[in-house]
């Protein structure tokens, strides 16, 4: 995974399951299936 500005991997992927859930990927992303497994996998 490529880390922007240094952040590290958890953050990143935090960042990326909020995007999604807040619907800044498209509004057909902000679904849950898209960004519940971040949840299963503790992130």
């Amino acid at each position: 995974m490529v880390n922007v500005d240094g952040e590290d991997t958890f953050t990143g992927l935090n960042n990326i399951k909020r995007a999604l859930a807040l619907g800044q990927g498209g509004e057909q992303f902000r679904a849950p299936k898209y960004w519940a497994p971040f949840l299963l996998n503790s992130i």
